[in-house]
């Protein structure tokens, strides 16, 4: 909460919205760790095995924001200060998602089970539907952009939904990228807007003249989430 908080965000919203939901996710987490710790060495196509799916896919989801879990992020975006929403959607985001990889390498039964794979692809074109259909409709930078990360995270679980390593090398080159553009994106819009404004797009007017390096950067690092080069 501290992280996402100073002079212009004293209490945002944003940060209860996102510990919220990690810590019900974690929770998840732990009951499916306990049922993997059970039936370990049973076979992948075990009715056994189901509930821990279940438990992993709702856990991740509330972690990642898969929808309908994916209200924490535009939330976080919108409501918190530049630099520290880049830290969340990149170094938290891409954590989380090395120990989803960390899981599936782990675990043989989870990684040749076809419905992991097709809960990647489901999870990754909602992503990408709501964030790009939503992003078209925002008045503010902010949210503006964190469904931008939705949509751009939801490329990468399109990836990882690709069976073997092809899949999985995609999906880290392409969070490593993300991670870039975010970091990038955060710093620039934190020196582009002045301080104690809004982040309102008519707000906004005339700061591209008065710091071009800022706004060159602010708007490459957009287009990046959004597959430019």
């Amino acid at each position: 909460s501290l992280l996402l908080s100073d002079s212009s965000h004293p209490s945002p919203r944003g940060a209860a919205r996102w510990i919220s939901y990690s810590g019900l996710g974690r929770l998840f987490l732990l009951l499916a760790g306990s049922g993997i710790s059970l039936y370990y060495n049973l076979p992948a196509d075990s009715a056994k095995l189901e509930p821990i799916l279940l438990q992993l896919c709702i856990g991740f989801g509330l972690l990642l924001s898969f929808p309908p879990f994916h209200f924490w992020l535009p939330e976080v975006a919108d409501d918190s200060p530049p630099y520290s929403v880049s830290v969340i959607l990149s170094l938290y985001v891409g954590g989380v998602i090395f120990l989803l990889l960390r899981f599936l390498d782990g675990f043989s039964w989870l990684r040749e089970s076809s419905i992991v794979y097709m809960v990647f692809m489901v999870a990754g074109s909602g992503m990408c539907l709501i964030g790009s259909s939503l992003s078209l409709v925002q008045d503010r930078l902010g949210r503006c952009v964190g469904y931008l990360s939705l949509s751009n995270l939801g490329v990468v679980f399109l990836s990882l939904s690709i069976v073997g390593p092809i899949g999985v090398r995609g999906g880290i080159l392409l969070l490593v990228v993300r991670g870039l553009s975010l970091l990038i994106w955060g710093i620039s819009f934190h020196a582009l807007r002045p301080k104690q404004a809004s982040d309102h797009i008519a707000d906004l007017h005339g700061r591209a003249f008065s710091n071009p390096v800022a706004f060159s950067a602010a708007l490459l690092s957009g287009l990046s989430l959004v597959g430019i080069p």
